[in-house]
């Protein structure tokens, strides 16, 4: 994404990578991204939703896990709901199913990267991390339609990031309650 910001193009433009080989968190925190997983970037003008992102820094993060959460929700049955966790992580039984990373260029664009344990699964993952994560075809018990989850997911992105500008401050959320009215 930061290479496709250096040449013209039309924005938003979404990179989704079928793997990843050095996932990134905040700070020096790194992201495993295991086969089956979403891994996505989005390079966007952040004017797109009336945003400044040194106005709405906070929020934007929050904005983003808001809307995996609730993208989550909406195939999770049962007692188990996504939660956001405070600045960028969203977690469903205590243990993390997603994590995004917010990055300001200096060009003014955003990319907005997230990663979703979706189609992968915990026995796959390296021996540190299982007792912390989840995925979604672990907790279903079957595989989730990736195409029909990004679609949506891209959707309720947009809508949260429109709602940063307008509320002034994003709060975190219980995410708990399901999608948007």
């Amino acid at each position: 994404a930061k290479e496709a910001a250096a040449s013209p193009r039309e924005l938003p433009l979404l990179i989704v990578a079928d793997g990843q080989t050095a996932g990134r968190g905040r700070g020096t925190n790194r992201w495993w991204t295991g086969s089956g997983s979403l891994a996505i970037s989005l390079l966007a003008d952040p004017a797109t939703w009336r945003i400044d992102p040194r106005q709405h820094a906070a929020g934007l993060s929050l904005a983003a896990a808001r809307a995996v959460a609730e993208t989550v929700n909406t195939r999770l049955l049962g007692e188990l709901q996504a939660e956001v966790r405070a600045p960028n992580d969203v977690y469903v039984g205590g243990r993390k199913v997603a994590g995004i990373l917010i990055e300001g260029l200096a060009c003014g664009l955003l990319v907005i990267g997230i990663g979703l344990n979706m189609n992968n699964t915990m026995a796959d993952a390296p021996a540190e991390l299982r007792d912390g994560i989840t995925t979604l075809r672990d907790l279903l018990g079957r595989a989730v339609d990736p195409t029909e989850l990004l679609i949506e997911l891209l959707a309720r992105l947009d809508a949260a990031l429109g709602s940063v500008a307008e509320s002034g401050r994003h709060r975190a959320c219980d995410c708990r309650s399901g999608p948007p009215s």
